[in-house]
């Protein structure tokens, strides 16, 4: 079975406190401006080969109208966060939803619980987190590239 790559979009895939980006467009999607790379879409249609992709955003099934415009197909999987009170609290819905698959989460927010859960987990457990102004890079998806080969954990 493939591990799980879970994928945030906000400060992710959408860097967050600029106004432009190189290689990224602007995008006005559900009345939100957003900026997106479609270099993004290859790099995660290279690790599908990998990985089970799956979204994990406060975007949720919206995720979607991300897909479009990057390239990455309509219908993945997402994590339902079920408690939307100001900020999403993730870690209680992708600990549902992971289970006791192996897993690489990326998201630009881990807080100590997350590095906790991590750590204290069986199954093969990576976190990679962006730098919410610049996305995700080239060197996050070669890391994740050696976590799905087994060369990094």
């Amino acid at each position: 079975m493939k591990p799980l790559l879970l994928l945030d979009i906000d400060g992710v895939l959408n860097p967050l406190g600029v106004r432009e980006a190189p290689g990224y467009t602007a995008h006005r999607i559900a009345g939100l401006p957003v900026l997106l790379n479609p270099r993004h879409g290859l790099w995660l249609t290279e690790l599908a080969e990998a990985f089970d992709v799956t979204w994990a955003s406060s975007w949720e099934r919206d995720a979607d109208l991300i897909a479009r415009h990057v390239g990455l197909p309509i219908g993945l999987p997402f994590v339902e966060f079920t408690d939307q009170s100001g900020w999403t609290v993730k870690l209680p819905a992708v600990a549902r939803y992971v289970g006791g698959r192996a897993v690489a989460w990326v998201d630009d927010v881990f807080g100590p619980e997350d590095h906790a859960w991590a750590a204290a987990r069986a199954a093969r457990t990576l976190l990679v987190q962006a730098d919410h102004r610049v996305g995700l890079t080239l060197e996050h998806v070669q890391r994740l590239q050696r976590f799905a080969d087994g060369r990094d954990e």
